[in-house]
């Protein structure tokens, strides 16, 4: 269910009807990543979405998790685990966001002909100091899907406004690097 309108997807994009999808989602959260929800809210207000100001909540990973599934990648599985050894709390967020990345990936597989493609631009961020694989996320939850990956390209990104480099905890002298780069992930629905 598209929870900023209220509408099934299957009631906007008919099965099998889509011959490419090409689309960049979310990092993650947006209450911990980008404040997509803080650039969200005047085009939710034109559209008319209900509730503006609450987009956020409405965002992939916007609602919270209390508890850790097992994921079809065990590389996001691994990262997972060790973000939830530093901080079990933090870890859920990011479940939160996976859980809808692959609610929508499987909504996009639906829509899309045998033979047509998904590709993807995604980065890999860095939560408590773990980077999380989202290439390879993307990859797995659109192979349980019936797709082949038909390959990933790395590319930088252009013209960067957030620093190389941030403090996530706030103490002074604690630095990580931040996503310098983004993959393409380019898949394609069997025949």
């Amino acid at each position: 269910m598209n929870r900023s309108i209220g509408i099934p997807p299957e009631e906007c994009v008919e099965p099998s009807s889509v011959d490419i999808v090409i689309t960049s989602p979310l990092y993650g959260d947006s209450r911990t990543t980008v404040a997509y929800g803080q650039y969200s809210r005047l085009s939710a207000a034109w559209l008319g979405l209900g509730e503006p100001a609450k987009v956020d909540n409405r965002l992939m990973g916007g609602r919270k998790q209390k508890s850790i599934p097992k994921y079809p990648c065990e590389a996001l599985n691994t990262a997972i685990a060790k973000i939830a050894a530093k901080d079990e709390k933090r870890s859920y967020d990011v479940v939160a966001f996976y859980s809808d990345y692959l609610s929508s990936i499987r909504n996009v597989a639906e829509t899309v002909k045998r033979g047509g493609y998904a590709c993807y631009v995604v980065a890999n961020r860095r939560v408590k100091g773990v980077t999380l694989p989202t290439d390879k996320a993307t990859e797995t939850f659109f192979a349980e899907q019936g797709f082949d990956h038909i390959d990933t390209y790395r590319r930088e990104i252009p013209n960067k406004r957030m620093p190389l480099r941030n403090s996530p905890t706030n103490e002074p002298g604690k630095v990580d690097k931040t996503m310098r780069n983004e993959f393409i992930v380019v898949m394609r629905k069997e025949f």
